[in-house]
């Protein structure tokens, strides 16, 4: 019924060969560069959680200055610049919903004092009127980035 000559054995054998070693080849292509892709995005993960922990740090010493005895001698527009900063940082950085809102509740008091103790100085007449805007920019800044939070953090509990 069928005849096979050595001939289309040896055709037979480079085909399938051929295959084998294009299957072969494409899977360790995908392989290598899904492992190329997990190595760059824990690299940059890593380098946001530490630019994360640097404007933490310099938030941390800011607001401490500020709500310390020598408040007011710190440049406002440099510390809103911070506040800014860091919410930035922690939303890119941080992945959890809940650890995001938290971040952003720390920064939005921040933002509340300043603001509170700008009003304070604007109606004393020390500080002039930008200065205030400037605050309040940072504040609803931080408002809206919670925001963002709370709803992404609604529609994952949705999702559940």
């Amino acid at each position: 019924m069928f005849r096979f000559t050595i001939r289309d054995v040896l055709w037979l054998t480079v085909v399938v060969g051929l295959s084998i070693a294009l299957v072969v080849e494409h899977t360790w292509k995908s392989y290598t560069y899904h492992k190329v892709q997990q190595q760059s995005s824990d690299e940059y993960q890593a380098l946001l959680d530490t630019r994360f922990e640097a404007v933490k740090s310099e938030f941390h010493h800011r607001m401490l200055y500020w709500r310390g005895p020598h408040s007011g001698r710190m440049s406002l527009p440099d510390t809103c610049d911070t506040i800014e900063r860091f919410i930035d940082a922690a939303c890119e950085a941080i992945e959890s919903p809940a650890e995001r809102i938290k971040q952003c509740e720390v920064a939005l008091d921040a933002a509340r004092y300043l603001e509170q103790m700008t009003q304070s100085k604007y109606e004393d007449d020390v500080e002039p009127l930008q200065v205030l805007e400037r605050v309040r920019y940072t504040r609803y800044d931080v408002e809206s980035k919670l925001n963002l939070a709370q709803r992404e953090a609604n529609a994952k509990q949705a999702n559940r």
